[in-house]
């Protein structure tokens, strides 16, 4: 609603607005978000007409599939998303104060969001399957508004992205040798440990012909 709701010290949020049957939006590229990982963002939705909407997806890459739609739509009461269920009523009430969005990939295809009203502190904890086919990465976040309305109070606004820098996956690094046969290395998983600095511990598993 244009009050600096997500805005934090000397970085302002940023702004989409659409109307007349506009649609807005943000797409950025991500690296591949392994389980156990959260990602933030806050945003801060103004007025919203009926059947129009704001919010974020999650993605594939090149925005191929949505994963996960977090969204209000006008002339509903609670943000909703879209999982493999459906849309799914989240249980937080409209606001045009912000709202602080935190997701966790909890495995391959499910996930935790935790909604929390900047203004009043209220947290609501949705847990679900991925939409979308099964196994595919997320690797782009979307931000949109879809035809909110016209004038300032309209507008939404998005800051304080916050996604885990992962290094990609390294085979090359990997040396293993058979005197038999060639080698398969495959990666096992990633473990993450202590919060700051966080300390990752990646596993590969190398197998012979034999299985071994």
């Amino acid at each position: 609603n244009g009050d600096g709701d997500v805005n934090t010290a000397g970085f302002l949020a940023f702004g989409l607005y659409a109307n007349s049957g506009g649609l807005m939006e943000a797409r950025r590229p991500l690296t591949e978000l392994p389980v156990g990982n959260t990602m933030t963002l806050e945003f801060d939705n103004g007025f919203i007409d009926n059947g129009s909407s704001v919010g974020f997806s999650l993605r594939t890459a090149l925005g191929v599939e949505s994963r996960l739609d977090v969204q209000f739509t006008g002339g509903g009461t609670n943000y909703t998303v879209n999982d493999s269920s459906g849309v799914q009523n989240t249980g937080l009430a409209y606001t045009d104060e912000g709202v602080l969005a935190s997701f966790t990939l909890t495995g391959t295809d499910t996930y935790q969001l935790r909604l929390t009203s900047l203004l009043f502190g209220e947290t609501v904890s949705v847990t679900g399957i991925l939409a979308g086919t099964p196994g595919i990465a997320i690797e782009e976040l979307r931000l949109f508004n879809n035809n909110a309305g016209g004038g300032s109070q309209y507008d939404a606004f998005f800051n304080s992205i916050i996604f885990p820098n992962i290094p990609p996956l390294d085979f090359s690094s990997i040396i293993a040798s058979d005197n038999c046969s060639t080698v398969t290395v495959e990666h096992v998983q990633d473990t993450f440990t202590n919060s700051c600095p966080q300390i990752l511990t990646r596993t590969y598993r190398v197998t012979d012909a034999s299985g071994n």
